[in-house]
């Protein structure tokens, strides 16, 4: 969008994989859970991005752990 820093896109499955090779940055929630469930984040070369920030949160009671990620694409 005209004048706008950044776009996100904020699910589902099918905009992540359609908006992840235009991507210059990700914002990652990483639950410590396996739940049942067909609609995941997709793969990504890890080797093609930089993990500049990794904000971790221990499990409290009766939630789980998680962790806050952003990852920049590298300039190759």
């Amino acid at each position: 969008e005209q004048g706008a820093d950044e776009v996100m896109l904020i699910g589902g499955a099918q905009l992540y994989a359609q908006g992840l090779e235009q991507a210059d940055r990700l914002y990652l929630t990483r639950v410590a859970l396996s739940p049942d469930g067909d609609a995941l984040f997709p793969e990504f070369d890890m080797a093609q991005w930089a993990l500049v920030s990794n904000n971790q949160h221990p499990a409290l009671d009766d939630k789980p752990a998680y962790s806050f990620e952003v990852w920049e694409r590298t300039k190759a």
